[in-house]
């Protein structure tokens, strides 16, 4: 890229910017697939434009579009902002939506959505790994995205989070459909769930965090739990298995 190019390019993102703030600075919400959004003006510029243009978890409901069924029960880890667990509450009701966030910057946004859209899901603020404890997590107050077990920007705040044991989760809830997607830390979690009970899974596997080679062990680890992949409804970074 030439020295003129990055100037357009800086420029252009600025001016994005600015206009994103200014957009959800005026009127604070958007709505994907029927569920109004709360926007903070103040998210980093890659969450505004993908609220903005619409594209913010567009794989993950196209997903669900395609294979949510009545007598599904959902579990969800990773919340983020609370849109594929409200959609999922008005497809098959409250009471077969659980779903549970780490970071606890969210709550408040997530209970939030939930009320403007009329749905009450069971939403559990705690960190799900295969183990009871304590464990450190890194969270930013206006980047969903940048909220992990592994610390992805230098800006993000360190804290002490209690843990659930996801297995006990599945087992106690009955649930079928789990839906998964922390942002890298999928990589240590996958191997040790106890999937018996699961017959329907759409993961987001990050390649920029994880690489291609933990991406494929992944894949292979389902495939040997018996689970085929839906290759038409996956996309790059999600994927949707199911069980037979």
């Amino acid at each position: 890229m030439t020295n003129s190019q990055k100037i357009l390019w800086h420029t252009k993102r600025k001016t994005n910017s600015l206009f994103f703030f200014l957009r959800f600075l005026i009127y604070p919400y958007t709505t994907i697939n029927g569920i109004k959004i709360p926007v903070d003006y103040k998210w980093s510029f890659p969450m505004l434009k993908a609220l903005f243009d619409k594209s913010y978890e567009d794989g993950e409901i196209n997903i669900l579009i395609n294979t949510l069924e009545k007598k599904d029960k959902i579990l969800e880890i990773g919340s983020g902002l609370g849109l594929l667990s409200a959609y999922c509450a008005k497809q098959i009701g409250n009471e077969n939506v659980k779903t549970y966030e780490a970071n606890p910057f969210l709550e408040k946004r997530i209970r939030k959505l939930y009320k403007i859209n009329n749905v009450k899901p069971e939403l559990n603020i705690s960190l799900v790994t295969d183990k009871k404890g304590e464990v450190n997590f890194y969270a930013e107050p206006n980047d969903v995205w940048a909220s992990s077990l592994l610390k992805l920007t230098d800006t993000a705040t360190k804290l002490n989070l209690r843990t659930t044991n996801i297995n006990e989760i599945i087992a106690n809830y009955n649930a079928n459909y789990l839906i998964i997607d922390i942002e890298g830390a999928e990589y240590d979690l996958i191997p040790k769930i106890n999937f018996s009970g699961i017959n329907k899974l759409q993961i987001e596997l990050h390649k920029k965090f994880i690489g291609e080679e933990k991406i494929e062990q992944i894949i292979n680890l389902l495939k040997k739990q018996n689970f085929i992949e839906k290759t038409e409804y996956s996309t790059q970074e999600q994927f949707y298995f199911y069980k037979k």
